[in-house]
Formats: C-alpha cells, structure tokens, sequence
C-alpha cells in the first residue's frame, strides 16, 4: 500500500496500480448500468404518456361520433381536454416522440402496436 515514502517498492506500487484500476473499471460498469436502467425508465414513462394520449383521441373519436348528443358545457370540457392532448404531444415532441403517420400503410411489428382490427373488404390484409 501507498505509505508516501518515494523508495516504496516498485511491486506495491504495481499493485495499488491494479487495485485503482479495477475499482475505475467497476465504477464505470455501474455508471454505464445506471444510464441503461434510466433509458428503460424513460422508455416505460413515454410508453405510458402515449397510452394516455390514445385515451384522448378515442374520447374524441366517441363524442364526434355522437355531436349531436354534446351539450355547450361538454364543448368546454372538450376544448380543454384537447389543450392537455396538445400539451401532451409538445412534452412527447421534446422528448423525441413525434407521431407516425401510418394510415394506409401495411402493418410493422418493428412500428405498430395492434390495439383493434376491423374487417374492411376494400383494403388488403394488414393495412393499418
């Protein structure tokens, strides 16, 4: 071990080498295992800030189905529902998830998430 005196044996010196340099290669091993484990944190969040988002848009899809049943005090509430939905996209956006447009296309497994399926006779199978 490392006493400060300059005639200590070149073999501690070597060895006290070693030990600091495993301790560098596991300091950086855990750093590196902390920064995967945060991007999968990050990944699950964004994963269920869209799930949140997808909730809104078949909310709207519902009540645009249904207009003539909205109420004035309802078209409030909407509108303000779709500021959060904006709003939600803009934090997605900054975080570097941006929409797919994806209609018409065939599905990818690599991209797409299969949530519903219709049967439409004018599209071919695995059309999106």
């Amino acid at each position: 071990a490392w006493n400060g005196q300059t005639d200590q044996p070149r073999a501690a010196l070597e060895q006290d080498l070693r030990v600091l340099l495993h301790s560098l290669a596991e300091a950086r091993l855990e750093i590196e295992e902390a920064s995967k484990r945060q991007e999968a944190e990050k990944r699950e969040w964004l994963l269920s800030a869209l799930d949140i988002g997808d909730a809104f848009d078949r909310v709207f899809q519902n009540v645009h189905a249904k207009e003539d049943q909205v109420t004035p005090q309802m078209k409030k509430w909407l509108g303000n529902f779709r500021t959060v939905r904006r709003r939600l996209e803009t934090f997605l956006a900054d975080q570097g998830v941006n929409r797919i447009q994806s209609l018409d296309d065939q599905f990818d497994p690599q991209w797409h998430r299969i949530v519903d399926s219709v049967c439409d006779i004018d599209k071919k199978d695995g059309t999106i």
